[in-house]
């Protein structure tokens, strides 16, 4: 995808999905200027954490989603 910016002021940064809402194999281009992202396993070891950028994004697969049918039973 190609986006061109016509303005008249300097642009100062870019950020391209910043919830991480699509499969993008690379995110380490979605900053400008660039950034360094954390790997995973530097993100793992790290203490504290938070955010999106550091947050282990395989543990949303063992997180419980609600459902219709427990709305019902309350």
């Amino acid at each position: 995808m190609k986006k061109l910016l016509v303005t008249e002021q300097e642009i100062t940064g870019v950020v391209v999905d910043p919830l991480q809402e699509t499969a993008d194999v690379d995110i380490e281009n979605n900053f400008y200027p660039r950034r360094i992202i954390p790997s995973r396993i530097e993100s793992f070891k790290s203490e504290g954490g938070g955010g999106l950028i550091n947050r282990d994004i395989m543990q949303d697969i063992k997180a419980e989603l609600d459902t219709d049918d427990e709305e019902d039973e309350e």
